[in-house]
């Protein structure tokens, strides 16, 4: 079996060998994971498991959306599965570009459906052998590289959520990317009345569960009189927060026609409060108003699973 550990963090290696598989872990885990292979402590299947959850979950965006009542009892996993299918050869994925590689087109039961792709984003990259000048300066130019990532998108008719995750990666547009997944998944799998599954409420919920907690709500706006900035609300009860972000302050509100941009808070998932699904707490940034949940490290599919539970739990 070839198998090549490079891209995967050394951390999340010695998890998965401690925590999962119950085997002693040293500094090197990569070098362990051959040895436990080679002597059988380890089957391939084990490995194969591994680097299959590590692609789903990982370090991730996931998004939330939601189709109208009515549309659930028109699809089921077997049509989905055929419109993949049934996509032109060479048909262009979520950036215009060719999809690598259909890595999951499948039912997994009567009530869920699983697809997976290979992608390619663009992403700047410094360029210290090229430089350009501007006013007299030089400055390392910047170039573009395609890089593949791993998209995948799930419709559960249990829960009623589609869900959509891909990697995190350094310089990606990744709100560009979203809204070229929705695009793609409107289109292919014909869910063109997908919308996405708003988050506002789920800072609150989360601690009145005293699963995590929660950081001060930061809420981009934009006044009727083209003022935009961010206001800094206080988790406290009764705190009105500070707006003094916003260019002008208090004075900036005076007019209550203010359009919400963007709100933005983390949570931690605490450890201590789970039952022993989690090992580590868990921080997670949430885009509340596109539906954005952004696990800030590496993570192993069970602490992924716990908190995607918690999260549809509470917004259903």
């Amino acid at each position: 079996m070839i198998i090549d550990l490079a891209p995967i963090p050394k951390v999340l290696l010695k998890r998965w060998l401690k925590e999962v598989k119950d085997l002693p872990c040293s500094n090197k885990p990569k070098e362990q994971i051959v040895k436990y292979l080679n002597e059988g402590q380890l089957t391939e299947e084990d490995f194969k498991s591994f680097l299959k959850n590590y692609e789903e979950y990982g370090r991730k965006h996931f998004f939330l959306f939601k189709l109208p009542e009515h549309r659930w009892a028109e699809i089921n996993p077997d049509l989905l599965v055929q419109k993949v299918n049934e996509r032109p050869e060479g048909a262009r994925g979520i950036n215009g570009l060719g999809v690598l590689a259909i890595t999951k087109n499948e039912k997994v039961n009567d009530n869920l459906f699983e697809l997976g792709m290979k992608e390619t984003v663009s992403v700047p990259k410094i360029n210290k052998d090229e430089t350009i000048t501007v006013d007299g300066k030089e400055w390392a130019a910047i170039t573009y590289e395609d890089i593949p990532i791993n998209l995948f998108i799930s419709v559960d008719f249990d829960s009623k959520i589609i869900e959509m995750k891909f990697d995190s990666v350094l310089g990606m547009k990744y709100q560009e990317t979203r809204q070229n997944a929705v695009n793609f998944t409107k289109h292919s799998l014909g869910l063109e009345d997908l919308t996405s599954i708003p988050l506002s409420s789920l800072a609150r919920d989360v601690e009145d569960t005293s699963k995590g907690v929660t950081s001060d709500l930061i809420v981009k706006v934009e006044t009727d009189g083209g003022i935009s900035g961010t206001i800094r609300l206080s988790r406290d009860e009764g705190d009105e927060g500070s707006v003094s972000e916003l260019p002008g302050g208090n004075d900036s509100l005076d007019n209550d026609n203010i359009d919400l941009l963007q709100e933005t808070f983390d949570i931690v998932w605490l450890a201590s409060q789970s039952g022993g699904a989690l090992s580590q707490n868990i921080k997670t940034t949430i885009r509340s108003t596109i539906g954005d949940i952004h696990f800030r490290q590496y993570v192993l599919k069970k602490e992924a699973d716990y908190v995607l539970s918690n999260i549809k739990n509470a917004i259903r």
